[in-house]
């Protein structure tokens, strides 16, 4: 599986893309759990249009194949993907004020950019649940051992108290963050 990893992170973004959006349908069209969920979350979202569903499911397909590119690309590639960034003044304002800077990402797009892009400009810490496939893990702390990103409380609930200190100190040893780990469980 990480071979099939690592050879997806060197094609270029655009035929990701494609790729992903094929990926996308076909998943969509041989799915029909898949296409009855989809369709029901975006009418409960009061987003029912037909175009938007079609790009929802390519868009779906694109997001799977260009994870790899983003694990497993060096820092400096990845963090040259994003075209635009809005009120990174206030990251930077509050990283001088020596109090910590907490980003909180949705899981819709590709999220997972965020982290490397903050981290290609500062030292941060990431929290995170690992992925249900254990194989989708597999290139994930090659990425962290890269760059300034350390993970925090892997495999635990983060309670508001150790995501708080983890900002305060910028980034936790790998002690505390396994101790944090072990005690909420």
């Amino acid at each position: 599986m990480l071979f099939l990893l690592r050879l997806a992170a060197r094609l270029p973004l655009p035929l990701l893309h494609a790729l992903g959006a094929a990926l996308g349908w076909i998943v969509y069209l041989s799915s029909p759990r898949y296409r009855s969920d989809l369709r029901r979350g975006l009418e409960t979202a009061g987003l029912s249009d037909l175009r938007l569903r079609r790009a929802a499911v390519a868009e779906a397909g694109k997001g799977v194949l260009e994870a790899p590119a983003v694990w497993l690309r060096p820092l400096r590639q990845v963090a040259d993907l994003v075209v635009e960034v809005s009120g990174w003044e206030h990251v930077e304002d509050g990283a001088k004020r020596g109090k910590g800077v907490m980003i909180v990402t949705p899981h819709i797009g590709c999220w997972e950019i965020v982290g490397q892009y903050v981290a290609s400009r500062m030292p941060i810490t990431v929290m995170y649940s690992p992925p249900k496939v254990r194989a989708l893990e597999a290139g994930r702390p090659e990425r962290r051992r890269c760059c300034a990103a350390r993970s925090a409380c892997p495999g635990a609930a983060v309670t508001a108290s150790s995501s708080s200190r983890c900002s305060r100190r910028g980034r936790p040893s790998r002690r505390r963050a396994r101790s944090t780990a072990r005690s909420s469980r």
